[in-house]
């Protein structure tokens, strides 16, 4: 309830105002997750357009960013709740968009197409993490980071993703069976990271419930 048109201490606003204060969104480590969320839509048309030379540069930037975005966080002291959101949505927006890219650009008869039932999966769990979160913060205002098995999840998946882009441009192929198993392996451990996250969710509500 709004009293003098402030919102209450207690409120979802004001709680997500003190997670995630203004300042935080300067912090080094934040601003380059904050670049890879924004080359996005520009690996994407790289990919769908063909124009490699734009999407190695895209990709190796987004690359670089994500290794020096935690190493900035640890070595200035700049780890905050708003890292803890802004990493792997920069991470969940990039394989998303793209496997789309890749489903977009499948081949009649090529052996080794991007699979549609994995990207489908993927955003599945992507969205039920995403609402569980949600859930948890809004009655609790605690903010869960992403645990082991999903980012060992994305670095497999980000692997076959390459494989799979090498071998559609002929760059440098790759058995697609390799990628393929890179793959599988990679949606096995999304998934155990969604039941992990489910029972740690589960966990926290009841321990602050």
């Amino acid at each position: 309830m709004r009293v003098n048109n402030q919102i209450p201490p207690n409120s979802y606003f004001s709680a997500l105002r003190f997670r995630f204060p203004v300042y935080h969104f300067f912090y080094l480590s934040n601003a380059l997750s904050m670049l890879r969320i924004l080359l996005v839509p520009a690996i994407y048309w790289s990919l769908v357009s063909g124009h490699m030379v734009m999407l190695f540069f895209f990709g190796g930037a987004a690359f670089i960013s994500d290794m020096l975005d935690g190493f900035f966080a640890r070595r200035l002291d700049q780890r905050s709740e708003l890292g803890k959101v802004l990493d792997p949505i920069a991470d969940k927006l990039t394989i998303a968009f793209v496997s789309f890219a890749l489903i977009l650009s499948r081949k009649p008869g090529f052996d080794a197409n991007f699979p549609v039932w994995a990207f489908l999966i993927m955003v599945m769990r992507d969205f039920l993490i995403l609402g569980g979160s949600v859930f948890l913060f809004k009655r609790t205002r605690i903010i869960e980071p992403s645990n082991f098995w999903g980012r060992a999840a994305t670095v497999l998946i980000s692997i076959a993703l390459i494989f799979y882009i090498l071998n559609y441009q002929q760059i440098f192929v790759v058995q697609y069976k390799i990628s393929y198993c890179l793959l599988w392996i990679g949606i096995v451990l999304a998934i155990v990271s969604l039941l992990s996250h489910k029972q740690r969710l589960i966990e926290i509500y009841k321990n602050t419930g």
